[in-house]
């Protein structure tokens, strides 16, 4: 009697295999804790990346307009540097940290490129009801985890499976009000919940695009 809310996505590309999508990408690598390691050679420029630990530890994400040698994560967690340095034209730049680049240690990762099928961006909270503009899509997921200042929020996420007010957060916590209120023609729409839209700070999102208009 519970709904469950789940996402896929399809047609990655792959090193050894032959075709498959040039904005999404799967892959591993083998870390080696040195500071500055490229993982390279892949078909294209990220601006979205997300990498795991095959161990416990939690996985970071960095998108292509946060500045500075920063990463961020889905649980309350503030974001911390030496995690992801950098994105390259065919890869990107780590860290020494054991999060993302211990010695020996096997990641899994993903990656997209922004286009019509993917926003990624930032905004700052308002603490009071606000819509943020993406390009012309009306998202049909987001992710959103304040990344500066106050209190550490975990991140929030939305599909267009849900109606009404509500939004997912990525710790075990129950559908949350007041947060990522809608997914609108040209973005989304928030409530005042600290997660998503403490006055002052700073946000940052990802917004898939899954519609032909």
């Amino acid at each position: 009697g519970v709904t469950y809310y789940w996402t896929a996505f399809g047609n990655a590309s792959q090193i050894g295999r032959a075709g498959g999508a040039n904005d999404f990408f799967v892959g591993q690598y083998i870390g080696t804790s040195l500071d500055g390691s490229l993982v390279r050679a892949l078909p294209f420029s990220p601006d979205l990346v997300v990498t795991k630990r095959v161990a416990n530890t939690e996985p970071a994400w960095r998108t292509s307009t946060q500045s500075g040698d920063q990463a961020i994560y889905f649980t309350v967690r503030a974001s911390n540097a030496n995690r992801f340095q950098d994105f390259t034209a065919d890869g990107f730049e780590l860290g020494g940290s054991n999060r993302v680049n211990r010695t020996g240690s096997i990641y899994d990762f993903f990656m997209f490129a922004e286009g019509d099928r993917l926003d990624v961006n930032t905004y700052t909270g308002s603490g009071a009801a606000q819509s943020i503009t993406t390009p012309d899509f009306q998202p049909d997921l987001l992710w959103l985890k304040k990344i500066s200042g106050g209190t550490a929020q975990e991140a929030l996420l939305r599909s267009s499976e849900q109606t009404g007010d509500g939004a997912l957060s990525f710790i075990n916590l129950g559908s949350l009000t007041d947060g990522i209120t809608d997914l609108i023609r040209n973005g989304f729409s928030l409530g005042a919940l600290d997660e998503a839209n403490a006055s002052g700070f700073s946000y940052q999102y990802a917004s898939w695009n899954n519609k032909s208009y």
